[in-house]
């Protein structure tokens, strides 16, 4: 008997194989060194996506696909996927830029509202590609609107930041 996989779930195996490796990775540095402590809290999210990504594979295997086929429910399973894929990714950047390369080689001491900006930043970006090629809403109009809002913004705070 030949079981058939297209492209995509072959997507979903190596996604949760490369997050499961990340996952072992992790763990063994945080039990070598102090300093990788800040990253128990990706290990949770690494989990998420491998195991979500396992059932996605399995949702897209012939054998469960012939009982069990529910186009929602892998839409939903898909949009958890990269959620959890843009909040562990982001977490892994900020660690690797701020928290190692910055601190810890380059020993330079940040303000805490540059870090949280950047991540602020980073979310916005993951989320209006999330939207447009997952979701396929437009994010011109979203752009646009934000846009006003932070002319606005920028005008309220103008005396708070100039002080």
């Amino acid at each position: 008997m030949v079981y058939y996989f297209d492209m995509a779930s072959n997507v979903h195996l190596s996604l949760s194989l490369v997050f499961l490796s990340l996952f072992i990775l992790f763990y063994i540095l945080i039990k070598k060194r102090d300093f990788y402590a800040n990253l128990k809290s990706i290990l949770p999210f690494l989990i998420s996506v491998s195991v979500i990504s396992s059932f996605s594979y399995l949702l897209k295997a012939e054998i469960v696909s012939r009982y069990f086929q529910s186009d929602e429910m892998e839409f939903i399973l898909g949009l958890m996927l990269w959620i959890l894929i843009l909040i562990t990714s982001i977490k892994i950047i900020v660690f690797v830029i701020f928290d190692y390369f910055i601190l810890h080689k380059l020993k330079i001491r940040f303000i805490k509202l540059i870090k949280d900006i950047v991540i602020i930043i980073l979310y916005t970006i993951g989320i209006l590609i999330i939207f447009n090629f997952y979701l396929n809403i437009k994010v011109t109009a979203i752009l646009a609107t934000s846009a006003v809002l932070t002319v606005v913004a920028g005008f309220s705070l103008q005396d708070i930041l100039g002080d």
